[in-house]
């Protein structure tokens, strides 16, 4: 930024202008000083050519004397050389504190955070130029910046109209900063509401991380607020507006059901479904509470050896007809037949039995798919995945028409793998619940794995039981055996 030099033309007898005549080199390193010429007696001022400042930007040194020659105020000699060094590199050191704590002033003053900015003053009638308050630099040094408008106040060549408003901080680095903040804020909104409502559309992640994401996208809502606050701290009112309004009405056009009670009075048979964790400390508890709950149907997952017969005693008074294999359980105050494995591993994880239910025969699945873990190639679902493709065969070709599948499948209803059990069969939690059900980890539950899947049978309501030892909920459902009117 090159600063003016102003020389009266009345400052010497002969009309001429005083020339400046530069000192000896500084010390630091700094341009010459500046020697004013004398005064003429008619002038009032004389003023020094630019020196140069150490950055390479030129500074504009005025000394005022007096018109009868005396000191100017400051102990100075008349004659005396004058120039923005005469101090020593203490009073500079001193200017620039003083420029800093200005610049900080002004720029707390803005109301958008950005540097202040100057308005020129009216050029004077004898002058051609008129000069602006100093601002402050982006390295915290003051600079001058020098508005030239005509005599006539035509604008200064810079394209600004006389008077507007001019600075350092028109349109610069730190205004695209924040204008690059509120665009990111807006991605990220159209890319979590898209997310959301086209989940099952998207290509998956790597790794079989979208089988991760859809399990907790319930939880997507709360990515909504950080955004909107987000995009408040840094100003970016439109993003703020996008934030809030794009991503909530796609989450509430994918989950708004779950916020409603859909439960209706009735039902025909009820069905309940437990993991009732190999490890349970209390396998006499958790029989205590499931025999409250009044189940008709009774499944069990992650039996073990040693758990398996404890269970059969305790429960063996209220349901006459069970059946176990492997891991996985099914207790019925109705008859049972049909009743074996379903091979979907090596070892037994399912079974299959026909309940002789009111109004005629419900086949019955229970299942315990492999659990699923985050590691470093990703999330390992392929063992449960293809124990899913397995299972979805089984129920595809099963020729009863009423079905039930109870069990832990380890993934939730959105997620895009239990799609071949999904496009068949219908969770009883969003069909006739209320809320999302979570069932793991029984503590603080935030996913629901635990699944009843119905076909051919409608559901009345839904609901989870209370915990048990076991790390999982239980859950239950009250159906009606009458084919469902829907299409």
């Amino acid at each position: 930024m090159t600063a003016t030099t102003r020389r009266d033309p009345a400052a010497v007898p002969d009309g001429g202008t005083a020339e400046p005549v530069p000192s000896p080199a500084a010390p630091d390193g700094r341009a010459a000083q500046t020697v004013p010429s004398p005064a003429a007696p008619d002038s009032g001022a004389a003023e020094s050519a630019p020196s140069t400042a150490a950055d390479g930007r030129a500074e504009q040194t005025v000394c005022s004397l007096a018109a009868d020659g005396t000191a100017d105020g400051r102990g100075r000699a008349p004659g005396a050389a004058v120039g923005v060094g005469d101090a020593g590199p203490r009073r500079r050191w001193w200017r620039r504190r003083g420029a800093a704590v200005t610049g900080c002033s002004v720029f707390l003053a803005a109301p958008d955070g950005r540097a202040a900015q100057t308005v020129p003053s009216p050029a004077a009638p004898d002058s051609g130029a008129a000069e602006s308050a100093p601002s402050t630099a982006a390295d915290g040094r003051a600079e001058q910046t020098v508005c030239s408008l005509a005599a006539d106040g035509t604008a200064d060549g810079r394209g600004r109209a006389p008077g507007a408003a001019v600075g350092v901080g028109d349109a610069g680095p730190r205004r695209r900063w924040w204008r690059r903040r509120g665009a990111a804020v807006t991605g990220c909104s159209v890319f979590l509401a898209v997310s959301v409502a086209g989940h099952g559309r998207l290509p998956g992640l790597p790794g079989r991380l979208s089988s991760l994401a859809e399990t907790l996208l319930p939880w997507s809502a709360l990515a909504v607020p950080v955004l909107v606050t987000a995009a408040l701290l840094w100003r970016a009112r439109v993003a703020a507006v996008v934030a809030l309004v794009v991503p909530a009405v796609a989450w509430l056009t994918a989950f708004g059901g779950a916020l409603t009670d859909k439960t209706t009075p009735g039902g025909d048979l009820t069905l309940v479904s437990h993991n009732v964790e190999q490890a349970n400390p209390d396998p006499a508890g958790t029989v205590r509470s499931l025999l409250a709950a009044g189940a008709d149907v009774l499944a069990l997952e992650e039996l073990s050896p040693a758990t398996a017969p404890a269970y059969e005693r305790a429960l063996a008074e209220s349901y006459p007809y069970h059946f176990y294999e492997g891991t996985v359980g099914l207790w019925s105050v109705h008859p049972l037949s049909d009743a074996r494995a379903v091979p979907i591993m090596p070892w037994t994880r399912a079974m299959r039995a026909t309940v002789d239910a009111p109004g005629g025969p419900l086949a019955v699945y229970v299942a315990h798919l492999p659990s699923v873990r985050v590691g470093p190639g990703g999330f390992t679902a392929g063992a449960r995945d293809e124990a899913l493709g397995l299972l979805a065969a089984e129920v595809r070709a099963e020729p009863v028409r009423r079905v039930v599948l109870l069990g832990d499948l380890n993934g939730s209803t959105d997620d895009r793998a239990l799609r071949p059990l999904t496009d068949r069969l219908v969770s009883a939690q969003a069909a006739a619940g209320a809320g999302f059900g979570f069932t793991w980890p029984a503590r603080l539950p935030v996913v629901r794995i635990d699944q009843i899947l119905l076909g051919g049978v409608r559901a009345a309501s839904a609901w989870t039981l209370p915990a048990t030892a076991s790390d999982h909920l239980p859950v239950a459902a009250r159906i009606h055996l009458a084919p469902d009117p829907a299409p």
